[in-house]
């Protein structure tokens, strides 16, 4: 069967956390933290569009909407300790947007992340990811070891299959646009190309989805 990605084990997350919510196998939900660290001005912030986006998406497949629970967005650039106490249960998945102004506190953060629970499945997309032609991600891997998977361009479609995928194998390495570390900890890069999705309808609005609705109630104005 060759080689699995590393990073998380057949009971990755669950050891130790509250079960507060079951799927229909009585069997409890793998929990989801997306990190897309904006800035705030004042009162004023901008809401996560990226992680909603991949949520909204994912949540399309009923095999991830029963298995999988996705915590609040964590989204406001803040001190590492704030942003951490936003990871109230055991995660099994953290999910990280890379972008110039976050990047830095995002590597930081997701290596606390990893070190406090190992067997999190660390998820890195954006265009602070280094991927081919341009760079190696394989280079970009190594200078990060916590990072489990990286995710090419367009991550709503890659993001759904590590999900499923995860919820079965360890292996990610036929992903399209997805690298992956493997248990040896060397670094596989799936270089396939997506069909071009032009059919923007098949990806649901996270605003018309409702994801965003207790974020406005918090905030009114």
């Amino acid at each position: 069967r060759g080689q699995r990605c590393s990073g998380f084990g057949s009971n990755a997350g669950t050891a130790g956390r509250k079960l507060t919510s079951i799927g229909p196998d009585m069997v409890p939900k793998k929990r989801i933290y997306t990190n897309e660290l904006n800035i705030t001005m004042g009162d004023t912030g901008y809401l996560p569009l990226v992680s909603g986006l991949l949520r909204a998406y994912a949540e399309t497949f009923p095999e991830i909407k029963e298995s999988y629970e996705f915590m609040p967005f964590i989204y406001k650039m803040d001190l590492p300790d704030n942003i951490l106490a936003n990871y109230t249960d055991a995660p099994d998945v953290a999910a990280f947007s890379s972008v110039m102004w976050n990047a830095q506190l995002n590597y930081h953060i997701a290596r606390i992340v990893k070190e406090r629970w190992p067997d999190c499945l660390i998820v890195f997309g954006g265009p602070n990811v280094a991927m081919p032609p341009q760079h190696s991600v394989e280079d970009w891997m190594n200078d990060h070891p916590f990072v489990d998977v990286a995710v090419r361009a367009e991550g709503e479609e890659p993001f759904a299959d590590i999900l499923k995928r995860f919820l079965e194998s360890r292996d990610f390495r036929d992903i399209p646009g997805v690298a992956c570390r493997l248990e040896d900890g060397s670094v596989s890069f799936c270089g396939k190309e997506r069909p071009f999705k032009r059919d923007l309808s098949e990806i649901p609005s996270p605003y018309l989805e409702g994801l965003y609705d207790d974020l406005m109630r918090e905030r009114p104005n």
